[in-house]
């Protein structure tokens, strides 16, 4: 189930401080915990990017020379 809720700061502030103690103990040790779900994402990104095709040396070299020409051509 997950609900979704639009609450101000102020709001969202007041409504903590309202816990009981019991609670609030609870709510200060989930905060203190570290997040690590953003870890996930970057992982499949990166592992995506490390895939994925490369230009060869002799690829490489063809662009440089066809842009050599490009801008002689530009800058008579």
């Amino acid at each position: 189930m997950e609900l979704n809720v639009k609450l101000g700061f102020n709001e969202l502030l007041s409504a903590i401080r309202s816990l009981p103690d019991s609670q609030l103990a609870l709510l200060k040790k989930e905060l203190d915990k570290p997040v690590t779900l953003a870890v996930q994402p970057n992982k499949a990104l990166k592992e995506l990017l490390l895939s994925g095709p490369v230009f060869e040396k002799e690829q490489l070299a063809s662009i440089a020379e066809a842009r050599k020409s490009i801008n002689q051509r530009r800058n008579p």
